[in-house]
């Protein structure tokens, strides 16, 4: 166990809080396995539910239907037919190499799926993802708990495609789409090419392991999405909070590690300061200010929480991690509350001081 140096200011370095058996349900499963470590407690009810109704989630593969078929006027109108609206999101705006309902469309598709970096790109992503089995069924246990909570909401259509590394989950009415290209791992060249770049901080969540995670939380970010007008920081904190819990209630063996896209060490290390860090907020007089540069800080991705006092060892993010903390003790201390009830909820003040979240 680390010891509990100061680091220049309040905040501490971090302790080992993550066991092994939080590892081993994660790679493994938990079928058996004991929960009593689980931060929140698996929804008995809704997890017997869900596996009663199996529910299947719909994914098409139109990188595979798109890649392994000549680009003829005759692919296009077929595509086009089958994914609708979808379709022109994805020529227009994901690839921009023009409008669906213009001229030579055929011609511009040939030149991009022939394109040998393209070709490339896609080999990659089929040597890793030919079968989606593993990943479907795992969304489909995500998005049947979904439907246990809210079983009049719609359920989408899943759809990969190879894009040009801009848009991971890109999302319609009806669609959501998982780009495959995002998520070749780290070790893939082209994500360090100086016209695609990626930050190294990035790289290590850009794999295999985080594709459900991150389809699931784009869902729930598309159904309750924290709205960008200018608020408390309290409210932002907690709006963020809720769609982790919303994971958490439609992943509830998945890891925190995998919810939040930490390392072990920035899971510990918010664990060991969530004291100092809330004291922070506080002192601060963060959670009423109104600040377009708070939001930045305490709420975007980066290597580390770019604050003052934050020490450069911190976790991203830290204003999400504890409003996360605080909806969890709100639904611990009020187990009346629904699902339903709490992503509907607007009154922050209240889930605040209900959760009666004070760490020490």
């Amino acid at each position: 166990m680390h010891s509990k140096k100061i680091m220049g200011s309040k905040f501490i370095k971090y302790i080992h809080l993550i066991n092994l058996l939080a590892v081993v349900m994660f790679l493994y499963g938990c079928d058996g396995c004991s929960t009593t470590n689980l931060p929140v407690k698996p929804d008995k009810k809704a997890l017997q539910a869900s596996k009663e109704q199996k529910y299947e989630v719909q994914v098409e593969r139109m990188d595979q239907e798109l890649f392994e078929a000549p680009a003829t006027q005759a692919l296009y109108h077929n595509m086009e037919a089958k994914y609708g609206y979808f379709w022109g999101i994805y020529l227009n705006h994901i690839l921009g190499i023009g409008n669906p309902s213009g001229q030579n469309n055929s011609e511009v598709l040939r030149r991009f799926t022939g394109n040998k970096e393209i070709r490339g790109l896609y080999s990659k992503s089929n040597s890793i993802y030919k079968d989606f089995t593993p990943f479907k069924e795992e969304l489909s246990k995500g998005f049947s708990l979904y439907h246990y909570y809210f079983p009049k909401e719609y359920m989408p259509r899943i759809v990969t495609f190879i894009g040009l590394f801009d848009f991971a989950h890109p999302f319609t009415d009806s669609v959501l789409g998982i780009g495959l290209e995002c998520y070749l791992g780290a070790d893939f060249k082209p994500y360090r090419a100086s016209n695609i770049n990626y930050p190294e901080y990035k790289l290590k969540f850009m794999n295999k392991y985080y594709v459900v995670s991150n389809t699931l939380k784009a869902f729930a970010y598309s159904m309750y999405e924290p709205s960008s007008a200018r608020q408390p920081f309290l409210n932002r904190m907690i709006q963020e909070g809720r769609i982790l819990y919303l994971l958490d209630r439609m992943m509830p063996q998945v890891h925190d590690t995998i919810k939040m896209e930490y390392t072990t060490k920035q899971l510990e290390w918010c664990y060991a300061n969530e004291p100092q860090i809330w004291a922070h907020f506080i002192d601060k007089k963060q959670l009423f200010s109104t600040s377009v540069d708070d939001y930045s800080r305490y709420l975007k991705d980066a290597p580390f929480t770019a604050a003052p006092d934050f020490p450069s060892e911190s976790a991203p993010r830290a204003g999400i991690w504890t409003g996360w903390q605080i909806v969890r003790k709100y639904m611990e201390k009020n187990p009346a509350v629904t699902l339903p009830q709490l992503m509907q909820e607007n009154d922050y003040q209240k889930i605040l001081k209900l959760s009666g979240y004070k760490p020490r």
